[in-house]
C-alpha cells in the first residue's frame, strides 16, 4: 500500500504561525531551518519532516524517526527498512509518500519558461512528443514530463548521476511509459495529477506481480498536523 499526503503552505505567512510543530521535529531539522533566509524555504523544510512524521505515525505507528542517506543523498529509515518514503516540495506545496515498497515522488510549480529548455534536458523521444502537443497545452505537457522524470530519478535514488536525457517517459492517454535505451520498460508504473492550477505532481513505483494499491492524495490542514 502506498499513501500520499500534501500540505499547502500558502496560507501560512511564516514559521511563527507553526511554532507548535517545532517540538515534533529533530534538532537537525531545526538547525537546517535556521540556516534558510526566506520564510518559504523554512516552511518547506519544516513541513517536509512534519508530514513524514504524521504519515509514519498514522499508518505504521512509527514515532522513533531515525534517518540516514545513501551515497547519493536519498534518505531512508534506519530502524524500519521495510517502510519506504519520499518527499518533495515546490511553490505552495509539500508532499510525502510512504509505503511498503520503494517510491519516488515529485511536485513542481508550473511557471512560464522557454520551451527550448527541453532540448537541454529531455531525451529525443520526449522532445518529439512535446512537439506533437498543441502549443497552448505544451507548457502543461512539459511539466508533466518533468515531474515524471524527477519521480523516476528519485525512485532510483542516484540523484543527478543519472543524465536526464538517458531515459524517456511518455505520458500518453492509455499509459505512461518509461523508455530505457529506447526500449519500453513496463516494470515501472506512474501516476500524475494537478494539485491545483499551478502545481503538478507525479509518483513512480515498480510494478509488482499484483496490482499496486495507491491511495488518493490526502490533503492535510494545519489542525490535522497539530493534533
Amino acid at each position: 500500500m502506498i499513501y500520499q499526503y500534501a500540505f499547502n503552505i500558502s496560507k501560512i505567512t511564516g514559521t511563527n504561525e507553526a511554532l507548535d510543530l517545532f517540538p515534533l521535529i529533530s534538532e537537525e531539522r531545526k538547525e537546517r531551518i535556521s540556516r534558510f533566509r526566506f520564510e518559504k524555504d523554512k516552511l518547506h523544510c519544516l513541513f517536509a519532516e512534519v508530514l513524514l512524521r504524521y504519515a509514519l505515525e498514522k499508518r505504521y505507528q512509527i514515532s522513533d524517526l531515525v534517518l540516514d542517506k545513501n551515497v547519493y543523498g536519498k534518505p531512508y529509515l534506519v530502524n524500519h527498512s521495510e517502510i519506504y518514503f519520499n518527499l518533495s516540495h515546490s511553490g505552495n506545496w509539500v508532499i510525502c509518500g510512504v509505503g511498503d515498497q520503494n517510491l519516488g515522488i515529485d511536485v513542481e510549480r508550473v511557471e512560464e519558461i522557454e520551451m527550448s529548455i527541453a532540448r537541454d534536458f529531455f531525451a529525443r523521444k520526449e522532445i518529439d512528443y512535446l512537439e506533437t502537443v498543441p502549443f497552448r497545452q505544451r507548457l502543461n505537457a512539459f511539466y508533466t514530463v518533468w515531474t515524471l522524470k524527477e519521480s523516476y530519478t528519485k525512485y532510483v535514488g542516484e540523484g543527478m548521476s543519472i543524465p536526464l536525457d538517458s531515459f524517456a517517459i511518455i505520458p500518453e492517454k492509455e499509459r505512461i511509459t518509461l523508455f530505457l535505451e529506447n526500449a519500453p520498460d513496463l516494470s515501472f508504473c506512474f501516476q500524475t495529477q494537478d494539485l491545483d492550477s499551478h502545481h503538478k505532481m507525479a509518483l513512480c513505483l515498480k510494478q509488482e506481480e499484483k496490482d499496486v494499491c495507491v491511495e488518493d492524495v490526502l490533503f492535510l490542514s494545519l489542525d490535522d498536523l497539530s493534533k
